[in-house]
C-alpha cells in the first residue's frame, strides 16, 4: 500500500461516496481499510495486484464509512426501543405481522408455533 500516497485514496473514496469525508470519519475509515486490506491479501493474496489499486483501497475505506454509519443508526433504533418506543414496533412504528402467541402462525409454510 506504500505506493499510493493516502490523499488519493483520500480522493477516490470522496468520488464514490459523492461527498468530502471529515477528518475524524477518513481517519478510522482509513485504519479500518489498511487492517482489512492486510487481513485480505495475507489469506487469499493480491489477485495479481487487482488488491493494490487506489479504487480497492477507497472501495474498503467507503465499506468502512458504511459499517459504521449502520452501527450508529442500530445504536440509535435499540436506544429509542428500549426507552419506550414500545415492546413490539420497529423503527417506523408498525407492529410485527405474525403474531407471537396463538395456535397457529402466519408464516409460510404452515409453521405452527
Amino acid at each position: 500500500m506504500g505506493a499510493f500516497n493516502e490523499e488519493s485514496i483520500r480522493e477516490e473514496a470522496a468520488f464514490i461516496m459523492g461527498r468530502e469525508l471529515s477528518d475524524k470519519t477518513w481517519a478510522a475509515a482509513y485504519e479500518q481499510a489498511k487492517r482489512k486490506l492486510r487481513h485480505i491479501v495475507a489469506h487469499f493474496g493480491d489477485a495479481d495486484g487487482a488488491r493494490n489499486t487506489v479504487e480497492y483501497i477507497a472501495q474498503l475505506v467507503v465499506e468502512a464509512v458504511q459499517a459504521e454509519a449502520l452501527t450508529q443508526y442500530c445504536r440509535v433504533m435499540y436506544d429509542a426501543k428500549s426507552k419506550g418506543a414500545g415492546t413490539n414496533a420497529d423503527p417506523q412504528g408498525h407492529t410485527h405481522i405474525i403474531p407471537q402467541a396463538g395456535a397457529k402462525s402466519q408464516a409460510p409454510f404452515g409453521v405452527t408455533a
